[in-house]
């Protein structure tokens, strides 16, 4: 029995996706060398040495393909929105058949968590900091 209950926990916060196993690594575009750091439109113009005609062209290719990326964009936005809910969700309930005891620990694992998320240059969401 406890084995389950132990398995169901595991389970419920690993699916939560709240804690990140990666937190502690910095991402690999955080620092970039200067020979690595992203090039605008004006950078691409000049290195492929543009005629007007063609910047004209480009920078309307550019427009174009921003138009059709707006609502995809909208999408991703209204899912992640969608996904956040849930995970408050399943948190809550999770926290619900916790003792006393075991949220006071869990609220110093998530405190922590925070703290090293924070370390890294990750902001912690609001309401993650109110706990």
């Amino acid at each position: 029995m406890k084995k389950t209950i132990l398995t169901v926990v595991c389970a419920t916060v690993l699916s939560m996706g709240s804690f990140n196993v990666y937190a502690h690594i910095p991402h690999p575009m955080d620092k970039m060398s200067p020979r690595h750091e992203m090039r605008g439109p004006k950078d691409f113009a000049k290195e492929l040495n543009l005629t007007d005609e063609q910047k004209v062209q480009a920078d309307k290719i550019r427009e174009e393909g921003r138009k059709k990326m707006e609502p995809l964009m909208q999408e991703r936005k209204a899912l992640h929105d969608k996904m956040e809910r849930v995970r408050k969700e399943n948190m809550a309930e999770f926290e619900k058949i916790l003792t006393p005891e075991q949220k006071e620990t869990f609220e110093n694992i998530k405190k922590k968590h925070m703290e090293r998320k924070s370390k890294f240059g990750r902001k912690p969401k609001l309401e993650d900091v109110k706990k």
